[in-house]
């Protein structure tokens, strides 16, 4: 474990989502510990949560949460063969970045993954809700609808070169055909 690690407080967990539903829910507690306030993830039997049938993509050893003497609880990917990802971001292999309650964490980074872990625990730990910009968004769909706009106009412009082609390749083969009958017939 980091120096600065230490011992779990209460009312956090790890809740396992697949396929919809919660699979298991594991609390990170001292009692489950595998080490000072920490918590490894893995295929391997002597994991604090067990992840063989859940994601058997992951490690054996894949990644671990750990606890600082404010209670913060910290995720780190220990050098796992498909990576770790937090929110959406891969984790860098022995980085430990912080996690909050309601983040989702999956086992898997380089595939679709088959699970979804999500932090459960104390209302404090939770992130600071912010302003929502709606003008980023309007401009995001903005963007999204001219580039939808300018794919529809070329397929279409390619599509009507392809049937002006057509057309001229179906009139030079009635000219060759017409010419070919013509040089038979003298």
């Amino acid at each position: 474990p980091p120096e600065w690690a230490e011992e779990a407080p209460d009312g956090f967990g790890l809740d396992l989502i697949s396929n919809g539903s919660l699979q298991l829910s594991q609390p990170l507690t001292v009692d489950t510990a595998t080490h000072k306030g920490g918590f490894v993830v893995g295929r391997h039997p002597r994991c604090t949560v067990v992840l063989e049938t859940l994601e058997p993509t992951a490690s054996r050893f894949h990644a671990a949460f750990q606890f600082n003497a404010s209670g913060e609880l910290f995720l780190t990917d220990l050098g796992s063969s498909h990576g770790t990802k937090l929110n959406g971001e891969r984790l860098a292999q022995g980085e430990f970045r912080r996690v909050f309650v309601g983040d989702q964490i999956h086992f898997c980074a380089a595939a679709p993954p088959k699970c979804m872990a999500v932090v459960t625990g104390p209302e404090e730990h939770m992130r600071e809700e912010g302003e929502v910009d709606i003008s980023e968004l309007r401009e995001q769909a903005a963007q999204e609808r001219k580039a939808m706009e300018e794919d529809l106009f070329r397929r279409k412009r390619e599509r009507k070169i392809r049937e002006i082609r057509a057309r001229q390749q179906q009139a030079d083969t009635a000219k060759l055909a017409a010419a070919a009958r013509e040089q038979m017939e003298t």
